[in-house]
């Protein structure tokens, strides 16, 4: 009986051994896994301030376009009062 239970207690120590071996792995997996997901939430959070800035230039594209699309109606009505000797017609006129 003394023997047997020096066997189990030997089955059971390296048993325990097994199980410690596991529990590191999945503790190295695991801190691992942890150390991915934050290179992930940095990319993302990259990626937003990206596309953040991708709006902001392209509201002021566009308002840097309709601002050249007003200046180019105002140079074209200006255009259109101008007159050529001997000529009744406008300059928008001909280029009509």
């Amino acid at each position: 009986m003394v023997q047997e239970a020096g066997k189990a207690l030997a089955n059971i120590s390296s048993q325990i051994v097994v199980i410690s071996q596991h529990v590191e792995m999945i503790a190295r997996a695991s801190h691992d896994q942890s150390s991915a997901l934050q290179e992930v939430n940095s990319t993302i959070t990259q990626i937003d301030q990206m596309t953040h800035q991708n709006a902001a230039m392209v509201e002021e594209t566009t308002a840097a376009s309709m601002a050249l699309a007003a200046e180019a109606d105002t140079l074209t009505t200006l255009i259109s009062h101008f007159q050529l000797k001997g000529n009744a017609k406008s300059v928008a006129d001909r280029a009509a």
